[in-house]
């Protein structure tokens, strides 16, 4: 009955490492079994290049009705090429907003209503989830224990103890999880593990997760009073039409003083203006982020030498090929039984 819905072929169209060769480990299993196509390494730099590939497509790839794809890879090929038989789309990353944005302005030539079951790399056991937590973790303890002054000091042969004293241990600290999905789930549970005080922000009462482990929940109405209790706030929230710049404003005013905003979900959350306007007025006082309004982030940005901002270059959860092949045998077994997948994308909320 499963191996009924992926006849193939499955377009393969990543620059991630192995993963062609991981996915046909698992449609190796299968009977009858899909071929693979896979796109030869000088078309996907083309692609990756934003040159004319039109001509040079596969006609397997343009009638292809499974695509396991590097979202800003796919992007690059719809305006060029229709793909009137899709069915479903298993994206590499966690975050599919480049597709659903691209599909939404009409470059895919479909309709809504023909619009393809699209999943994420975010399975409910989320590996990407756990190593956003270690990044988040990381980085609080990275600057409660001042390791970038221990660093300055050694390349000086300089003994120094008087920076790295006065620390805050993580039971003294509260952070504040702007998003409590699958990703912010994770953070919330590592960091009750390690006794810290944990605040989630979810867009509803509704959608409380009542296996959730935070300490108390606010809604999005509620942001001044989540922002005025945490040391720290994480946005782990997607990039919808309801999360877009939803930071901007004098939203960071609200925050408890020395608070210190991170980024692990999207950059588009706020401007680049508000985030150097937070930090001047002192509302926050200091930025961690690994993502950013713009990426990569401009050579000319302020960000880049501003002393109270740690910027690292996306690289908080990697989409492993492990970890794409574990959330795609998940989604498939779902679709393959007539069931709608854990992580597939509700196209009106783009989420």
């Amino acid at each position: 009955v499963m191996s009924s819905f992926l006849r193939g072929p499955i377009v393969v169209l990543s620059v991630i490492d192995g993963l062609a060769d991981s996915i046909a480990s698992f449609t190796n299993t299968l009977e009858p079994r899909p071929s693979l196509v896979i796109p030869e390494p000088c078309l996907v730099t083309k692609i990756m290049k934003e040159q004319e590939v039109q001509a040079k497509l596969p006609d397997s790839l343009q009638n292809a009705e499974f695509f396991v794809a590097d979202p800003d890879l796919f992007a690059k090929i719809l305006p060029q090429v229709q793909v009137p038989n899709i069915k479903w789309i298993h994206s590499t990353w966690a975050g599919p907003d480049k597709l659903i944005k691209l599909m939404k302005e009409g470059n895919s030539g479909l309709s809504i209503s023909q619009y393809p079951i699209l999943t994420r790399s975010a399975p409910t056991t989320s590996p990407m989830g756990w190593d956003l937590a270690e990044w988040t973790i990381g980085q609080i303890i990275s600057k409660e224990r001042n390791f970038a002054q221990s660093y300055e000091d050694q390349k000086r042969s300089c003994w120094n103890k008087e920076p790295v004293l006065n620390y805050r241990s993580l039971r003294d600290l509260t952070l504040g999880v702007m998003g409590i999905g699958t990703i912010g789930s994770c953070i919330v549970r590592v960091a009750s593990n390690l006794n810290m005080n944990v605040l989630g922000l979810c867009r509803s009462r509704a959608s409380t997760h009542q296996d959730c482990p935070a300490d108390k929940f606010y809604i999005t109405e509620e942001l001044p009073e989540f922002f005025s209790s945490c040391d720290y706030v994480v946005n782990a929230l997607p990039s919808t039409k309801e999360t877009r710049n939803l930071l901007d404003g004098d939203v960071f005013k609200h925050c408890k003083s020395g608070c210190v905003f991170m980024n692990v979900g999207r950059g588009d959350i706020c401007t680049e203006e508000t985030l150097l306007k937070a930090l001047h007025n002192e509302w926050i006082q200091g930025a961690v982020l690994d993502v950013l309004p713009t990426e990569p982030l401009p050579e000319d940005s302020p960000l880049w030498k501003h002393p109270a901002v740690t910027i690292t270059p996306h690289v908080g959860g990697v989409s492993f090929p492990s970890t794409v092949l574990t959330s795609f045998i998940e989604e498939y077994k779902h679709i393959a039984k007539g069931e709608t997948p854990p992580t597939a994308v509700n196209w009106e909320n783009e989420y």
